[in-house]
């Protein structure tokens, strides 16, 4: 009985104590679950051990800070969630300072499935998460996941009179923001993890790092003007899942690490509001870091504005001065019409140790894509130039004719899926360091391609609908109304708009197998009749119906995919897979139905197998 007893005692400290929180409780209750806080202040009071949560009610809104300056331990971290009922939506953590939610100093921490916003009016900083240290030594083991963090209105150039810094470096405004600071203690980070979560409308920063102890001999001159310690990296990051969209500034920047790994992430508009040089996703005065498996569109500047961006004082990618080892290969890039970018822009009289291999690159339209580059260690060798493209002279073994790209223009990675039969398949050079998957987990063993595919070709698609042109006359409208519409994220193109009710459709025009990609958009998904999409052949068919909100973002461009063969048929929605039902239905057809939604179509295409 003894041993029985401290057993169970000892599971009890291994669980850990529970705190719980309703902002919309009278009183203040004792923070047990039939007597929730109602306030988070009293988390300073609270003496936390490992494995304590501090659990909000799903459902409510409390106003913050969120401060937690308490440890917990690898085994027993402290857990910062929800509790409630899973079908109501995450507990609202709103305002109350600088950071809305505060982490200082404090390791083995989980914070999760909270909504996080944090309104202004841009001319202060402010955050919603602050990952933060100062003279604290090695802060370890903290995961921010699957938060829901928007409306975060910091420090912006474009209202302030400071410039560029403004709103970055040292007290960076953003969605999640990581800082060392102090000057006596060392201060850095070992794995943090920032992943699953989903920002909207923050500014400056969607996510970002900074660390006060960066000054070390690789660094450009003019940031010892910006930090003063001693170099002290950070490891271990891991930034991973995360969807950004409509991101004053920049997406995602890593400073002061080494051996970040920035993989997954989608960044869907960035430099929105801030009028100042932002770019999607880079790095500076960092050691190896990965970048890999990201989409970023929608830049709005040609100051940096680019996707991707290596900077100043980076080894393993660049070095301040000579870059070495540097390695740009198996890209796939395709440049729309009436822009005229420079595809390497060379401003050092250094010579640059890069070798630019096994990339694609297409020119659509009107504009011209030009070289701005004239070092003879940077080796251009084996890529496909198709299109408006002037020719760098020093390249060699250019494949110049049709890259055979199935879909090119729409913004399904798919849709750049290599066509069989053209030059790009199985002509890539060997490139040291190489991958073991490509953009779609195909092995790069299996076919040595040019551009970010490696599979096998695939077929011509047997129509594409991308709407640009305002042509529907291969659809057909019924109980409703199809019009052409701006796209609603606010990027260039059309989409086709279908008001509640409305059924679109047209001829598949192919047999088993095949697949249909399509991009779609919802503003609000209904459960009581909810969208659905018909596809079939005439010897099979099945439904695909979003009516679970959890399985659709509504308001956000989404990818639908659906592949029926003989045997089986799947759907995937945004990568993740849905439920399809089969259907006797004969008529051969692509049918979306809107429900009682208002939903927008583009990037159609069709593709047998």
């Amino acid at each position: 009985m003894k041993t029985s007893l401290f057993l169970l005692a000892l599971a009890r400290l291994c669980s850990g104590a529970s705190y719980f929180f309703d902002g919309s409780a009278n009183s203040a209750g004792d923070g047990s679950q039939p007597h929730p806080y109602n306030n988070l202040t009293i988390i300073s009071s609270l003496k936390l051990q490992p494995g304590d949560k501090i659990l909000l009610k799903r459902g409510s809104s409390i106003t913050g800070p969120l401060v937690l300056t308490s440890s917990g331990s690898t085994s027993a971290p402290i857990n910062i969630g929800a509790y409630g009922d899973a079908n109501q939506p995450r507990p609202a953590v709103v305002g109350g300072g600088l950071s809305t939610v505060l982490i200082q100093g404090a390791s083995h921490v989980v914070v999760e499935d909270l909504e996080v916003t944090n309104p202004g009016d841009n001319k202060s900083a402010l955050r919603g998460v602050y990952i933060y240290g100062y003279n604290s030594g090695n802060i370890k083991d903290v995961t921010v996941q699957n938060l829901y963090i928007h409306d975060v209105r910091g420090y912006m150039p474009s209202t302030t009179t400071g410039g560029a810094p403004i709103g970055k470096y040292a007290n960076a405004s953003g969605a999640i923001v990581i800082e060392a600071g102090g000057s006596t203690t060392a201060t850095y980070f070992t794995g943090i993890n920032i992943q699953d979560n989903e920002i909207r409308s923050v500014d400056r920063q969607g996510i970002y790092t900074w660390s006060n102890w960066c000054q070390r001999p690789e660094l450009a001159a003019f940031w010892f003007t910006l930090c003063t310690a001693p170099w002290y990296a950070s490891s271990g990051l891991l930034a991973q899942r995360n969807r950004l969209y409509d991101i004053g500034g920049d997406g995602i920047v890593v400073k002061g690490n080494e051996g970040a790994i920035v993989r997954d992430n989608l960044v869907v508009g960035f430099n929105k509001r801030s009028k100042s040089p932002n770019a999607g996703v880079w790095t500076a005065n960092s050691i190896n870091s990965l970048f890999q498996y990201n989409t970023v569109s929608g830049g709005t500047t040609t100051s940096d504005g680019m996707s991707y961006d290596v900077d100043h004082s980076t080894s393993g990618m660049i070095c301040d001065g000579a870059l070495t080892g540097g390695k740009i290969y198996k890209n796939t890039i395709q440049i729309g019409s009436g822009i005229s970018p420079v595809i390497v822009t060379e401003d050092t009289a250094a010579a640059l140790d890069v070798i630019f291999a096994d990339n694609i690159i297409r020119k659509e339209g009107s504009g011209r894509a030009t070289w701005k580059l004239d070092d003879k260690y940077f080796s251009v060798v084996k890529n496909s130039f198709y299109g408006a493209i002037d020719t760098y002279s020093n390249a060699s073994g250019s494949v110049t004719g049709a890259p055979g790209l199935a879909a090119p223009g729409l913004r399904d990675p798919k849709s750049y899926y290599l066509l069989t039969g053209y030059p790009t398949l199985d002509v890539a050079i060997d490139v040291v360091g190489d991958a073991s998957v490509d953009f779609f987990n195909n092995p790069t063993t299996g076919h040595k391609n040019l551009g970010f595919h490696s599979g096998a070709g695939t077929n011509i698609p047997t129509w594409i609908s991308k709407f640009d042109d305002s042509d529907i006359s291969a659809w057909k409208a019924s109980s409703g109304n199809a019009t052409i519409f701006p796209d609603p994220a606010g990027d260039l193109g059309n989409s086709v708009q279908l008001a509640p009710s409305t059924v679109f459709s047209r001829p598949i025009g192919a047999s088993l197998p095949v697949r249909l990609n399509a991009r779609i958009w919802i503003d609000a998904v209904s459960t009581s009749k909810p969208v659905s999409i018909r596809v079939g052949t005439i010897s099979k068919a099945v439904d695909v119906v979003l009516g679970n909100p959890e399985t659709y973002r509504s308001g956000e461009w989404q990818i639908l995919e659906v592949l029926l063969t003989s045997s089986v048929q799947s759907a995937t929605l945004g990568g993740t897979s849905i439920t399809t039902v089969p259907v006797a239905d004969n008529a051969g057809l692509v049918a979306f139905s809107a429900g009682q939604s208002k939903v927008y179509i583009d990037d159609v295409f069709v593709t047998g197998q």
